[in-house]
């Protein structure tokens, strides 16, 4: 199974990364820095992680398939975000599973580095629903890595 990863990160620095690895390689992706000075750890990530035989290859396409199927994953993340209102236990991820009608394996994957944190992954998640398409379609491509 080749599989797709939506990721979005907020970090301690107030930095969020957004992005879709199609098997481990960076596609599309955006960085906003935060505010403060620098710090690449983590405080919360969510992960939308997508398996199936083929995917397209160009981001363009895999953006469209994104789009595509917005629905179905706006409405998972509503869901997990109701039920994580009171937040998230920081030792595991929290795990959504959407049952697709296309025969795509689908899940959504939430956590927190610190419980402070973890009391706003509700929040995180319910504005990732509410701005999936636009984040989806805004999504810069990646450059591809240069060998030296």
């Amino acid at each position: 199974m080749k599989k797709l990863t939506f990721y979005h990160q907020r970090r301690c620095d107030g930095g969020v990364r957004t992005g879709v690895e199609l098997d481990d390689e960076r596609i599309l992706e955006r960085f906003d820095p935060g505010s403060l000075p620098e710090d690449s750890s983590l405080l919360w990530w969510i992960d939308v992680r997508c398996s199936q035989a083929t995917w397209p290859s160009e981001p363009d396409e895999v953006r469209n398939w994104l789009l595509k199927n917005a629905q179905e994953i706006e409405n998972a993340l509503k869901t997990l975000a109701i039920d994580l209102r009171a937040g998230i236990d920081v030792d595991w991820p929290a795990r959504r599973v959407i049952r697709s009608n296309t025969g795509v394996e689908i899940e959504i994957l939430c956590s927190a580095m610190r419980r402070v944190d973890g009391r706003d992954i509700g929040t995180a998640l319910s504005g990732l629903a509410k701005d999936w398409r636009t984040m989806i379609a805004e999504l810069p491509s990646c450059e591809p890595a240069v060998a030296h």
